[in-house]
């Protein structure tokens, strides 16, 4: 046998620090119950399938130890997917220990900050969350990602496509915000094809199959959900109240005549109503301020009250009179809502844009900080510098007739998933840290990898220069 390397040494090293760590952290704190938890361990119609289904088979194999199981699982996870992030990072950039282990502590730090800085103080992989195993997933589809797009074998392009596709594929039955990870898969494989040398037809194929498994994706997780929800609960329906919760921020966004274009009487009352409790509160986008600091503030200040205490408690009231299915209930919300949508979206867009702007802003800082009104302006610097050295690559490549580098696709990568998730994630609910903090360590890491590039750079280019003058 081959003995094995300093290299693996330190490798295998530090994921046993990483298991120590986590499994350290959860002997510490233990299993922790959080809001969302009992809807996840009730298997409620609500939740997307995937969650539920893990917890449900953890109560089959292991009893009443299910939740110790759980802690063990998805600490392990957690480390183990840090250990391959920043072994994938360091051979596709050559680094060096240490600077593998500063990725390390990039992964590391969403799983301090939370429990310390978020509104809902949760450990993540100690949790009965879906973040339990959604971030682990979200770095491998990272990876499977970022290999199809840098890739030049056609073999490992397309396993790492079907990689990549299978891990987004999982996170949409976790979280159904992550469908938007499915139009990630597409960006990266049609502009791969695009790049790639092949003669114009085969493009053309190439492009119409990306975009049938794309389309076939979501008719995919449909019928999942949906044979889940029959086999579950005896209903072949999508995840219920996702209707309800996009309602929240179209009153908040309305004016009461547009109430006038809603063709269903019923519905047109239910408007009616909500929109003057709403009103009463002052919870509606004509008492924000001017600056869209105080906008995100005002529309985040009164975002739950509209959504819980308004829309879902006034509709939940009046459906349970009618039945006491909780199921049912959910369809007819649900059905109230979209009527109330249909009429009044196409009146009050304009407004609903500027709101669904300044959260998706709100959730891209929340991506990489705390949201707060200094270290808000620093995030925004830190994107525009980040988007300044993705365009600036691109631009500087052409120019020298070189080939793009993986550092600068690297970080196009993590921005198109930030921008993906915190935009899918504030059309229906609130983008709050636990929501956004998926791309905290893949942002911070591409900034890394660009650091340690441009240092690379600069001094084979004064090697170069002392060369020079020694002749």
């Amino acid at each position: 046998m081959a003995p094995i390397s300093k290299e693996k040494k330190k490798s295998y090293a530090m994921l046993i620090v990483l298991l120590i760590v986590f499994l350290g952290a959860f002997a510490f704190i233990g299993p922790r119950i959080y809001v969302d938890s009992d809807q996840y361990i009730a298997m409620h119609i609500h939740r997307d399938p995937l969650y539920p289904l893990f917890l449900a088979l953890l109560r089959k194999v292991f009893g009443n130890g299910w939740l110790i199981a759980m802690g063990i699982l998805q600490n392990i996870f957690a480390a183990v997917t840090i250990w391959l992030f920043a072994e994938y990072v360091g051979k596709k950039f050559a680094l060096g220990f240490w600077q593998k282990t500063v990725v390390v502590g990039f992964q590391l730090i969403p799983h301090i900050i939370t429990p310390m800085f978020s509104l809902t103080r949760v450990f993540l992989a100690s949790g009965v969350l879906t973040e339990g195993i959604s971030i682990p997933l979200l770095m491998l589809f990272f990876i499977c990602s970022f290999e199809a797009f840098t890739a030049t074998d056609r073999r490992t392009i397309i396993k790492a496509a079907a990689g990549a596709w299978g891990t987004a594929f999982l996170l949409a039955l976790t979280r159904g915000q992550m469908m938007a990870l499915i139009f990630v898969w597409t960006v990266v494989l049609g502009l791969k094809t695009l790049l790639h040398k092949q003669i114009f037809r085969k493009k053309l194929l190439y492009l119409l199959v990306i975009f049938l498994v794309t389309a076939s994706t979501f008719g995919l997780r449909s019928v999942v959900v949906k044979t889940y929800n029959y086999a579950v609960h005896g209903y072949y329906i999508n995840s219920t109240n996702g209707t309800v919760h996009v309602l929240a921020n179209i009153i908040y966004s309305s004016d009461r005549e547009d109430g006038e274009n809603i063709t269903d009487e019923e519905a047109r009352e239910w408007f009616y109503r909500m929109y003057d409790i709403a009103d009463s509160k002052t919870a509606n986008y004509k008492y924000a301020g001017e600056t869209l600091a105080d906008k995100v503030a005002h529309i985040e200040e009164w975002h739950d009250t509209i959504n819980f205490d308004i829309v879902e408690a006034e509709l939940r009231v009046h459906a349970q009179s009618m039945t006491h299915d909780y199921i049912a209930q959910d369809i007819w919300a649900d059905e109230i809502a979209g009527k109330i949508i249909a009429g009044i979206l196409p009146e009050c867009l304009g407004q609903w844009l500027v709101n669904y702007m300044a959260l998706g802003v709100c959730g891209l800082v929340r991506n990489i900080a705390i949201f707060h009104p200094l270290i808000s302006w620093v995030a925004i610097a830190l994107y525009i510098w980040a988007i300044g050295m993705f365009f600036g690559g691109l631009i500087h490549a052409r120019r020298k007739k070189k080939k793009i580098e993986n550092a600068v696709w690297f970080m196009g990568l993590t921005l198109l998933i930030i921008f993906a998730n915190a935009f899918a994630v504030s059309i229906v609910i609130m983008p709050i840290s636990r929501y956004m903090i998926y791309g905290f360590s893949l942002f911070y890491s591409g900034a890394w990898i660009l650091l340690i590039m441009a240092i690379r750079k600069w001094n084979d280019r004064r090697a170069a220069k002392e060369q020079v003058a020694d002749r």
